[in-house]
């Protein structure tokens, strides 16, 4: 078994072509105070003025879990990202996308939301966009 002290901890999830690879996960709900669809990527360590000069990941990948599939989109890096006010320095930025409001099915809402996350036609060979990771 190995101990404690073998692992490396990092700043990132992986490393991939060796670009580091940061990962956040939410599932799609529905906050009914709004009676609308949402997703909520939380803790991701952008770049911040006075606390980081560069954001610990080159590439972030969020997953978006609903009841019936997994959604992989690589980020932008720009779109939807929030900061939390003075929690933003130690906890992160959050990445927000809410639905237009009383979608009552989840699978329109859960590609609504997609569509947010990822408003351009993929083009894989652009890095600047974001791009949907295929259904495996």
């Amino acid at each position: 078994m190995a101990s404690e002290d073998q692992f490396i901890r990092t700043a990132w999830d992986w490393t991939l072509g060796g670009r580091k690879v940061e990962c956040k996960s939410s599932r799609l709900s529905w906050l009914p105070s709004v009676s609308t669809w949402f997703v909520n990527f939380r803790s991701v360590k952008f770049q911040e003025a006075g606390v980081r000069t560069h954001a610990p990941f080159d590439d972030l990948y969020l997953v978006v879990d609903t009841s019936d599939a997994v959604h992989n989109v690589k980020h932008d890096l720009r779109t939807a990202v929030q900061r939390q006010g003075k929690a933003t320095a130690a906890h992160g930025h959050r990445v927000m996308v809410k639905n237009k409001r009383n979608i009552p099915i989840n699978r329109s809402a859960c590609e609504a939301i997609l569509q947010k996350l990822c408003p351009f036609p993929v083009d894989w060979t652009d890095k600047g966009r974001c791009q949907s990771i295929p259904e495996y």
